[in-house]
């Protein structure tokens, strides 16, 4: 799947959990989260952005890309992930909404190893970078969405875009997040 269409997918999500038409929320505060919204929801954002929403809805509604959530979730039981965001670069476990201090640390000193990545993961940046980021996320976290707000431009533009690092985003739906599957499927469709 291209990259470009997974990050639209994961700005649907963002801008659904935080956003209503298209603005903060005033008084919504990092840590806050606004009520689940429903598929119809999801399905207006859709429309907005300008995606077909006939073959987005059926996308939704057979489940299509419920094996490939759970996969990530999955993946992400076997490396001990509990909460989110969590890190691996180059399988060195970094938990939470971090400042890009952290990271660079990590980075610094994380062993060059080459990270075998799915065929079919998402991926963000040149391939050939000596460090690989793998990053487990939920659409309803606004620990995530911390991170992805203040942390992942500096990244993204430090490390990413300059061929230093690769970003694997994977999906980590928490369970006492009732729209984040629902979400992570939708990102995918």
């Amino acid at each position: 799947m291209p990259v470009a269409i997974l990050i639209a997918g994961v700005l649907i999500a963002g801008s659904i959990l935080y956003t209503r038409g298209g603005t903060l929320k005033p008084g919504t505060q990092v840590g806050t989260t606004p009520a689940p919204l429903t598929t119809k929801d999801t399905v207006a954002w859709a429309k907005k952005i300008g995606l077909n929403t006939k073959e987005f809805s059926a996308c939704l509604e057979a489940g299509t890309y419920a094996d490939r959530v759970k996969r990530d979730v999955d993946a992400g039981s076997a490396v001990q992930v509990s909460g989110t965001p969590s890190f691996f670069i180059n399988d060195v476990p970094l938990v939470g909404a971090l400042p890009i201090e952290e990271f660079r640390k990590v980075i610094a000193s994380a062993p060059k190893k080459t990270i075998a990545i799915l065929p079919d993961d998402h991926v963000l940046g040149d391939m050939s970078a000596q460090v690989t980021i793998i990053e487990y996320s939920d659409f309803q976290c606004p620990y995530c969405a911390k991170f992805f707000n203040d942390t992942y431009p500096i990244l993204k533009k430090e490390f990413i875009d300059t061929g230093k690092a690769r970003l694997v985003y994977r999906h980590f739906p928490l369970s006492f997040h009732p729209m984040a599957e629902p979400w992570a499927r939708a990102s995918e469709c």
